[in-house]
């Protein structure tokens, strides 16, 4: 409804004149995984990177830097680092690939994944939130390479489902964890934990921005995820 399709059809000529492959489909789904399924299925690269509406990448050389200066043979799972922009401020989202068990380990923007695995796994359409970091655990579980690119890949919007939907991302969280094995609480501190979410989420949705502010940079102090990103590095934005 709001000409979505029509201008991503706008760029064809654009993608034409570069040398690049355009395919562009519209399509019904019932759900955020469901319409990336149908995107792999489409799809004929060796890696496939979703980026959500209002991300970019940090650069335009990036793909350069992540595919041109290395070999990516026997690589499944290529990522970096994610800038967040929220509140008129930009900060790092750093990568920790050791910590996959207990968190999502990188934003998904900044991930290339093998196209094969994304068809041998497809995303699981009973997740709504959370199956893309499932599809991390499942590839990880199975031994897949996960090769860091060293390099800052996007710019990525903290207004989608994860970020105001805060109960239903950590139920979410906890029974992908569950799934691969992965208990991080007893049923009491869930419990507490649930409770704290909905409060927090309420909190996003109802209360004066200047109260949602403080309520993020609280959860990023508690996160180490409030390193702030120098301007000069979104203004030049080259590699």
């Amino acid at each position: 409804t709001d000409d979505t399709f029509a201008i991503a059809r706008s760029y064809e000529a654009s993608f034409n004149t570069l040398g690049i492959p355009f395919h562009c489909y519209c399509k019904k789904d019932n759900g955020i995984y469901e319409g990336m399924n149908n995107a792999v299925e489409h799809s004929s690269g060796s890696f496939i990177n979703f980026m959500n509406a209002g991300d970019t990448f940090i650069a335009p050389d990036v793909l350069d830097h992540i595919f041109c200066k290395n070999d990516s043979t026997g690589t499944d799972i290529i990522y970096g680092d994610a800038v967040e922009y929220e509140y008129g401020r930009y900060y790092y989202f750093p990568k920790n690939y050791e910590n996959i068990k207990y968190a999502m380990p990188f934003s998904h923007q900044s991930v290339f994944a093998r196209r094969e695995l994304l068809c041998r796994f497809p995303f699981k359409t009973s997740y709504r939130i959370a199956s893309d970091y499932d599809f991390l655990l499942t590839v990880s579980d199975l031994g897949c390479h996960f090769r860091d690119c060293g390099i800052p890949v996007c710019i990525i919007t903290k207004d989608g489902l994860s970020t105001v939907d805060l109960y239903e991302t950590f139920v979410e969280t906890v029974s992908v964890q569950h799934a691969h094995g992965t208990d991080r609480f007893t049923e009491k501190q869930y419990v507490k934990k649930c409770r704290s979410a909905k409060i927090r989420q309420f909190g996003m949705k109802h209360f004066p921005e200047f109260i949602r502010l403080i309520i993020r940079r609280i959860q990023r102090y508690v996160r180490k995820q409030n390193t702030a990103v120098p301007a000069s590095v979104i203004e030049n934005r080259c590699l």
